[in-house]
């Protein structure tokens, strides 16, 4: 006895043993015979644009296959519709150029040009950014009286220097009538009668000192404001600040602090311009 069909009966339909039957059409279990024109199972059908037999098409020019760009899509690398190439200045100007809200004469900036005036020295009437000693003493004398205008940092506190070692200097006639008659009266008779030369000595050297340094003082005085209302102007603040100064002893702090701030081009007014453009 034999179990199953035997290797010379096939079914119908001319299918082969070992699996033939309804579950195959193949050897070995294959999948069951399809109608036609239907794909086999796990076969995807042909796609759009491909060629008989299985064959893909090739891509045409243009087509978004293998990376090609889209018409009228940006290439890499290339600059965003409207904008500037990678490293090109951007639209509004070089920098060191003046911002759009400062003044029309005033055009020094930080780490732009220097305007240079007739003598081929930095103008006046522009702030000298980075200013030596030397510099910064000549422009203090030189703009007197100017309250309009800008003054860098440097402008300011090197000047500022210069007023205080002009203060010292001045001051020590007064210092040594002070020690003189501090000298004698540490060495005077205390029964004596009359009063000792150095005393006397000393006392006319203090009033001499004292009349020279009150002199001096008074002929810095303009100077020294001018200048502090220049470095209000460089810092974006009106010279009005400058009548902090009645208030008593916190208002020349106060002022002090103004004298730190860094400078701020775009809070420049066309009416703290100098008018001179020397």
């Amino acid at each position: 006895m034999t179990y199953g069909n035997p290797p010379s009966d096939p079914p119908q339909g001319g299918q082969g043993p070992y699996g033939s039957g309804p579950y195959g059409s193949g050897p070995y279990g294959a999948g069951p015979s399809q109608p036609a024109g239907q794909q086999p199972y796990g076969q995807q059908p042909p796609q759009y644009g491909s060629q008989p037999g299985g064959q893909q098409q090739p891509p045409q020019y243009g087509s978004p296959q293998y990376g090609s760009p889209q018409y009228g899509a940006p290439q890499y690398g290339a600059p965003q519709q409207g904008g500037a190439p990678y490293g090109a200045p951007q639209q509004g100007g070089a920098y060191g150029a003046a911002p759009m809200g400062a003044g029309s004469t005033t055009t020094a900036v930080p780490g732009g040009p220097q305007q240079m005036g007739p003598g081929g020295e930095p103008a006046l009437s522009q702030p000298l950014y980075g200013a030596t000693f030397m510099q910064a003493t000549k422009r203090f004398f030189k703009k007197y009286a100017r309250f309009s205008g800008y003054a860098s940092l440097s402008e300011h506190w090197w000047a500022y220097l210069a007023v205080a070692v002009i203060t010292l200097v001045v001051s020590i006639p007064f210092f040594i009538g002070y020690v003189m008659v501090i000298a004698s009266a540490a060495t005077m008779d205390p029964y004596a009668t009359s009063m000792p030369t150095g005393v006397g000595a000393g006392g006319l050297v203090i009033m001499i000192g004292g009349i020279l340094l009150l002199l001096v003082s008074l002929a810095l005085l303009v100077p020294t404001l001018a200048l502090q209302a220049r470095r209000l102007h460089d810092a974006g603040f009106s010279a009005l600040f400058l009548l902090l100064y009645l208030v008593p002893s916190v208002g020349s702090l106060i002022v002090l602090v103004f004298m730190f701030l860094p400078t701020k081009v775009e809070a420049r007014k066309p009416e703290w311009d100098d008018p001179k453009g020397d």
